[in-house]
């Protein structure tokens, strides 16, 4: 209900946090949630201790209706800023 009324406003944000599946490659809950949203990522952490991109959180989008999708973005945690875009 509150989504609902939020969307009545002018350029609305609403961010819906759902989950994945245990082997976190696909969504799981209902599909209209995802058909629907504009923006669909992956915010994950990369355990793999033989990988450059260990201990790096990566960002994968999966659909984006404004720009394109597929693409991965590797962050860092800064203590000052947060969550940066890593250098690799």
């Amino acid at each position: 209900a509150l989504a609902s009324k939020a969307k009545q406003e002018p350029y609305p944000i609403i961010i819906v946090i759902g989950q994945v599946n245990k082997s976190g490659d696909e969504f799981a809950g209902k599909m209209r949630i995802k058909h629907a949203a504009d923006i669909h990522a992956h915010l994950s952490f990369d355990k793999d201790v033989s990988k450059e991109t260990f201990g790096y959180r990566s960002l994968d989008i999966r659909k984006n209706r404004f720009s394109s999708a597929g693409n991965v973005i590797f962050l860092s945690m800064d203590e000052r800023a947060g969550l940066v875009e890593a250098q690799l």
